[in-house]
């Protein structure tokens, strides 16, 4: 009797051994993805845009105006008849093209402005400091209007103007890993080898500063976000009628008491990118050994 008691609870424990555990792998966390699930959801909305949209975002329907969702019409439509589905998801496509473009001239730009002041030093980085210190000291928003103000609306004046404020922030961020990099060994080592400025800086310091460099910058992918569409809502940015977010919730403004749907659609695009970004942009940063948050809006 004793016998099949023991053998009855080795039994349970050697069963209760195999029971698979529900964990996250290691260095995955939940926030990332779920930040990477949203971004994921939105990037294939915008790539596959033409399967996605039930008609033209431009085509007006004159009798169809300020609809309630319907199954033609699942996002309802605006006051021109103009199908919301349709204009949401090409508006997202404006939205990521454009903050594509700001993050590829900001990353570029200052990765070269970053590069001379970190690892020259002296008078060249006093330059650089000087310069970085005077553009942060502006208000980037403030700048940013100035600048389509100056240059006039439309899409190619809102590229110029958000990317000539955004790259400053990151030249300063990478400016302050080179000089941590650059007085290394194997960095040294390859001076000490007749190594060449520019095999240094792209072999030996860029790569080993890359990876935390950009997951923090792409922090700054929803604040360009943020801004193409407080722009576009205060007629500054893309014009009518590029689909867009920011002129979505413009157009919608009248209407925001009769036909709420068209606001939230829109607004909730927006703080979906927004968040999903800067759940992702958290995971990398975390896996990188950073934290916290930087930037200027």
């Amino acid at each position: 009797m004793m016998a099949l008691a023991t053998k009855s609870r080795s039994t349970v424990r050697q069963v209760t051994l195999r029971i698979p555990s529900l964990r996250i792998p290691a260095g995955v966390q939940w926030s990332g993805l779920i930040g990477g699930s949203m971004l994921l959801v939105v990037l294939v909305a915008t790539l596959f845009a033409p399967l996605i949209a039930p008609h033209d975002p431009r085509d007006v329907y004159v009798g169809e105006t300020l609809q309630s969702p319907s199954r033609d019409h699942p996002f309802g439509t605006d006051m021109l008849g103009r199908d919301q589905l349709s204009r949401v998801v090409y508006g997202g496509r404006t939205a990521l093209m454009i903050a594509g473009f700001v993050l590829t001239v900001t990353v570029g730009v200052g990765t070269v402005v970053g590069c001379l002041g970190g690892y020259f030093g002296g008078r060249v980085d006093d330059g650089v400091s000087l310069l970085l210190n005077i553009v942060l000291a502006l208000p980037g928003l403030s700048l940013t209007i100035a600048i389509v103000a100056v240059l006039g609306t439309g899409q190619t004046s809102l590229l110029i103007a958000l990317s000539a404020t955004s790259w400053a922030w990151f030249a300063r961020v990478f400016r302050g890993s080179v000089f941590s990099v650059r007085e290394t060994l194997y960095v040294e080592a390859a001076a000490a080898q007749g190594a060449t400025h520019t095999r240094i800086i792209l072999r030996h310091i860029i790569p080993n500063v890359a990876r935390p460099i950009l997951a923090l910058a792409s922090l700054r992918v929803s604040g360009v976000i943020l801004a193409v569409a407080a722009l576009s809502f205060l007629g500054l940015g893309v014009q009518p009628p590029i689909p867009d977010w920011g002129v979505m919730l413009n157009d919608a403004r009248p209407h925001m008491r009769t036909s709420p749907h068209l606001i939230v659609v829109p607004a909730m695009c927006i703080l979906m990118v927004s968040l999903g970004t800067n759940l992702f942009a958290d995971a990398l940063l975390a896996r990188s050994g950073l934290s916290g948050r930087g930037g200027r809006d």
